[in-house]
């Protein structure tokens, strides 16, 4: 567990420090490194959190665990399926979604 958290960790740093790098240039291949690495945060973040999931879901719904499944289960998620249409589309909207989805599961990820 410790291991996964830690590399969790990791890909979220370099989300966003690639975020910074590519900031002001539209063109910047780091933009693609980001949604890749974002992906890979992504398949982490989910595979820690359907692990805890039943024990998480078995309570009564609170605001915790309304957060849990937003930002552990159903943003992974997303993010993967706009980084795959991004990669197969190959649009700015598809590739920007991503981005975004990307930046906010880092920062999700880290706190």
């Amino acid at each position: 567990m410790l291991n996964g958290l830690t590399v969790e960790m990791v890909l979220a740093f370099a989300v966003l420090v690639l975020c910074i790098f590519a900031y002001g240039e539209s063109a910047s291949s780091a933009w693609w490194w980001m949604v890749m690495i974002g992906a890979a945060l992504a398949v982490i973040v989910f595979a820690n959190a359907w692990s805890h999931r039943r024990r998480i879901l078995s309570g009564p719904m609170s605001a915790k665990a309304a957060a849990f499944v937003a930002a552990e289960l159903v943003l992974p998620v997303f993010l993967l399926a706009a980084a795959i249409a991004a990669w197969l589309a190959g649009g700015e909207i598809w590739l920007d979604v991503a981005i975004v989805l990307a930046v906010t599961l880092a920062c999700a990820a880290l706190l």
